[in-house]
């Protein structure tokens, strides 16, 4: 999970890459194999070029171009109204830009948007979530959504509910969860 003001984005392939914006937003950059090297891994995960957003007349985004690489963490903050959870959003593909391009997984967000949705997750700062299921039962649902073989979803069920430590409080409901526990358990959905 890795937080860029207001919003977590994983993407599910591998850790997340190196950034390096062209916009006024510092950035956080940690890789334990090429920490400090500037050194890439060759699989590139994101990729955006000349990425640009306006909401009218106001500019949100401004030509943005960086290419995110496999095996590497990165994060990016800013003030409020730097572009930040707009450039994530466009990422994943709930805003189309105005101009520029998105790949995620070498899959273009807006020609490709299955495949590239497929390949990457989205969890908001604050996750809207089924109530009243379970946190078991919100994970098996989401494997229904995808008509997965139900023994492959009861394992890796339990493989993510160890994984994000709420194996003790699977079977409350999310609305009894914590803040924090809501996020991981929509991060594993």
């Amino acid at each position: 999970d890795l937080t860029f003001g207001t919003v977590s984005f994983a993407l599910r392939l591998s850790t997340i890459p190196n950034f390096h914006p062209p916009f006024p937003i510092s950035h956080v950059y940690y890789n334990e194999e090429n920490h400090n090297t500037g050194t890439h891994m060759t699989n590139t995960l994101i990729e955006t070029r000349n990425l640009v957003k306006r909401f009218g007349d106001k500019l949100a985004v401004n030509n943005v171009s960086f290419d995110v690489h496999g095996g590497e963490i990165f994060g990016f903050l800013g003030p409020n109204g730097a572009g930040k959870t707009t450039t994530i959003k466009i990422i994943v593909g709930l805003l189309q830009p105005t101009s520029g391009s998105v790949k995620v997984d070498g899959f273009d967000v807006q020609a490709q948007s299955l495949q590239a949705k497929a390949s990457s997750g989205y969890v908001p700062d604050t996750p809207n979530l089924y109530a009243k299921l379970t946190g078991r039962e919100l994970l098996n649902f989401v494997g229904d959504l995808y008509n997965l073989d139900r023994a492959q979803v009861a394992r890796r069920i339990d493989e993510l509910l160890r994984m994000f430590d709420l194996t003790k409080v699977a079977d409350d409901t999310l609305d009894s969860y914590s803040h924090g526990m809501q996020q991981k358990a929509s991060l594993a959905s």
